[in-house]
Order: structure tokens, then C-alpha cells, then sequence
């Protein structure tokens, strides 16, 4: 448990404060994300899991027909909910790690279809200019229900749950890392190399999690140097 929890605590320390007021406990000990940060990655953790391990990977499905423009502004909306906890919290209009965990859950889950919508757009297939769907209604709607249930089990402050909320958590951070990399090594090639790159390969994904690894054990020694 106690190597587990130093593993733990090397990804939360390279990108979250800690600040024990601000942070659930598990077992007497705090966990190794802040409520706020708690919520953002394990949505995308959530997102994500869904997208590339359930509806890929298991499925294989691909839909081709865009969400309705209200969806993709729902989500944005859901994004824009954190920053303004962040600016009430901070001005004292009220402290509460609730609203810090549950607008961290609904900002992960918003920005995480914006980037999938990214994602999607750059590594499609072929040279269809339809953007292709992340997800159908459905499926949005039973991913922000879980969302809210996740919520609510958190909320309960069991040991077992926080502790293994805080794994998934960091695994999608770890995921977070890899997408985004992903796109911009895309971008990179397309605009710079003046080669499009449609699929992710096996040599790309690792040059993904080697870059994801390093930037964070870089913040992890930054963040201890600093403090």
C-alpha cells in the first residue's frame, strides 16, 4: 500500500498543490489529488476509457454523423463552471470541496469531448470532411449520468472508494497526457513536416507516453524544488 501511495503521489505532486484542506483522506492519509483535480481526471479517465477501450476497441464502432452544435456548447458550458468556482472560492463568497470536486467532475467531462471532437477530427480516416461523431445522444447522456453518480459515491468519503477514485484518477491524467500529444505531434507533422498523419502507430503512441512520462517527472522535480 505504502509503494502504491509514493506512486500515486509522484503523478499528483507533479501537477496538483495538495493543500490537505482542499483534498479528501483515505485511511487517516490525504489522497494524492486535490478535490478539484480528484473530479477533472477521473472524467476523463471515464471519457476516455469509454471512448478508446469500450467503443473502439470492444465495439469497433465509428459513427459519422456529427452531435447536434448544442451538445459540443453544453459541454463547453460545463468547462466554463470550474473557473467560476475557482473565482468564488477565491473571493471568499463561499469554501467548499464539494463544488470543488463535482465542478472538476463536469469541467473533465466537457473538456474531454472537446478534445476527443479534436482527436477525431485530425486521425479520421480517408478524406471525408464530415466530422465524425464522438459519441451518440445516448451515449453523452449515460456518460454525464456517470459522471453524477461518481459524484455522489465520492461524496460518500469511504477510504476504499477515495483510494481507488485516486488510481483512476491518475490514470487519466496519464491519459490526458498521451491524447493531447497525440494531436500535437499530428499538428506538428502536418504543418511543419508537411506530412498528415491519419492513424496512431505503435512507434508514435510510445514516443506519446515517453514525452507524457518525462514532462511530468520534470514538474514532479519542479514542484519539489519549488516548495
Amino acid at each position: 500500500m505504502s509503494t502504491l501511495r509514493s506512486v500515486l503521489n509522484f503523478f499528483g505532486f507533479s501537477v496538483c498543490h495538495q493543500i490537505p484542506s482542499k483534498t479528501y483522506s483515505a485511511f487517516g492519509v490525504p489522497i494524492c489529488f486535490c478535490a478539484r483535480c480528484l473530479g477533472i481526471y477521473t472524467a476523463f479517465f471515464l471519457v476516455f476509457t469509454y471512448y478508446f477501450g469500450i467503443k473502439r476497441a470492444i465495439l469497433g464502432k465509428h459513427a459519422n454523423n456529427a452531435l447536434p452544435r448544442g451538445y459540443y456548447l453544453f459541454s463547453f458550458g460545463l468547462v466554463v463552471l470550474m473557473p467560476l468556482d475557482v473565482l468564488f472560492q477565491a473571493i471568499g463568497l463561499y469554501h467548499s470541496n464539494t463544488m470543488r470536486l463535482i465542478t472538476g467532475l463536469l469541467f473533465g467531462f466537457g473538456m474531454a469531448q472537446i478534445i476527443l471532437m479534436l482527436y477525431v477530427d485530425i486521425f479520421r480516416s480517408g478524406t471525408k470532411k464530415v466530422r465524425q461523431a464522438i459519441f451518440s445522444r445516448l451515449e453523452f447522456l449515460i456518460q454525464l449520468i456517470s459522471i453524477v453518480f461518481i459524484a455522489c459515491i465520492i461524496l460518500f468519503q469511504n477510504d476504499y472508494i477515495l483510494f481507488g477514485t485516486s488510481i483512476l484518477a491518475v490514470l487519466g491524467l496519464v491519459m490526458l497526457g498521451i491524447v493531447v500529444h497525440l494531436i500535437a505531434f499530428a499538428i506538428f507533422s502536418e504543418f511543419i513536416l508537411k506530412k498528415k498523419i491519419t492513424r496512431v502507430s505503435v512507434p508514435l503512441f510510445i514516443l506519446a507516453v515517453v514525452f507524457v512520462m518525462g514532462e511530468l517527472a520534470f514538474l514532479y522535480f519542479l514542484h519539489k524544488t519549488l516548495v
